[in-house]
């Protein structure tokens, strides 16, 4: 919860925080220590909220220190009528239109600017109701970012991707899959980043670097772990058709595609008798395919399996999918 005196009293200039009556003042520090015990409680969010209004209202002579305690307020209660109608008095008080997609985005960016990040988010999620932008909901997910708040970046930056993606957008979707140790989301996010070539080699060298340095994680993690095969006598896949799915770069245009590769792994992470089964009848699809096995051969421990696996023998036989399907790439592996 935002404490009132240790964040907001401290930014507000001289005259603004004086201009606030002090019964306000010890109402709201002593709500706002309550809720932090008790959360959930619908009554004492309702009471601050009322609170933060006073207190806008009371800063009639500061309308931009007014919206910070209204955006407060409109995080405790987002569907208060109250609140949205004196955020928009408020925002008339500054010349500026309420209903107006660029005004309220000006205001989002100056709040951005000056680091308060809760009247940014409070402005650009007006905006957006007004007007959808991709570009909008990827700087919500920047300022998400910068608050640590993962999921809630991840969110938005899926959003703007459905305006159009882009190299900047995967990487920050990467950035953030990592931050929440989602590593192989994040691996598959730098990945399709790298695939969309950039005209900058230095931009491209970066691009590959992050990628295999999120890729590492993924393979010494896998790679590292001991098995013990007497608590788990079956095998689970998933983490090395993760480890494939990580290195798989597919070519644009790459949907509803899918190629079959067979090949036999070993115990100490080599491979042999690589060869395409069925092929997507798309040469630069199957080649991707044929790369990312080979580009985990390189590293030496991409493809390990546990000894267990392979019933006393040095490698087994596996056939991989490589598919390209609706929701994204995918690998299927099974065991000849």
């Amino acid at each position: 919860m935002l404490m009132f005196l240790a964040s907001d009293s401290a930014s507000c200039g001289e005259n603004s925080t004086s201009a606030i009556p002090k019964k306000y003042v010890s109402a709201v520090i002593k709500c706002e220590q309550r809720l932090k015990l008790a959360p959930d409680n619908l009554a004492l969010r309702k009471t601050l909220v009322g609170h933060y209004i006073k207190i806008a209202q009371s800063l009639k002579s500061d309308p931009y220190e007014a919206i910070k305690f209204l955006h407060k307020a409109d995080l405790l209660e987002p569907d208060n009528q109250s609140v949205t109608d004196n955020l928009n008095t408020i925002i008339r008080k500054m010349s500026k239109n309420p209903l107006s997609f660029s005004d309220r985005a000006e205001i989002a960016a100056m709040a951005r600017r000056q680091a308060d990040f809760t009247t940014a988010i409070g402005e650009y999620l007006r905006a957006l109701q007004i007007k959808p932008s991709g570009s909008m909901h990827e700087q919500l997910g920047d300022i998400y970012r910068v608050r640590d708040e993962n999921d809630k970046a991840i969110e938005q930056y899926i959003k703007a991707q459905s305006f159009g993606d882009s190299k900047g957008l995967e990487v920050k979707l990467g950035q953030a899959y990592q931050a929440k140790k989602d590593i192989v989301s994040a691996v598959a996010a730098y990945a399709k980043a790298v695939a969309m070539k950039s005209d900058d080699p230095l931009e491209q060298e970066a691009l590959v670097a992050g990628w295999e340095e999120a890729l590492k994680s993924v393979l010494h993690q896998d790679a590292t772990t001991p098995l013990d095969s007497s608590a788990q006598p079956h095998f689970d896949f998933t983490d090395l058709s993760n480890r494939i799915k990580g290195a798989w770069l597919p070519p644009k245009r790459a949907d509803f595609k899918t190629a079959k590769l067979s090949a036999k792994f070993s115990v100490d992470g080599g491979m042999a008798d690589l060869k395409i089964v069925s092929s997507s009848g798309d040469s630069s699809f199957d080649r991707s395919a044929v790369r990312a096995l080979e580009r985990l051969k390189k590293t030496g421990h991409g493809l390990v399996l546990p000894a267990s696996v392979v019933d006393g023998s040095t490698s087994t036989a596996f056939t991989v999918e490589f598919q390209h399907i609706i929701g994204g790439p995918k690998i299927v592996l099974v065991t000849l």
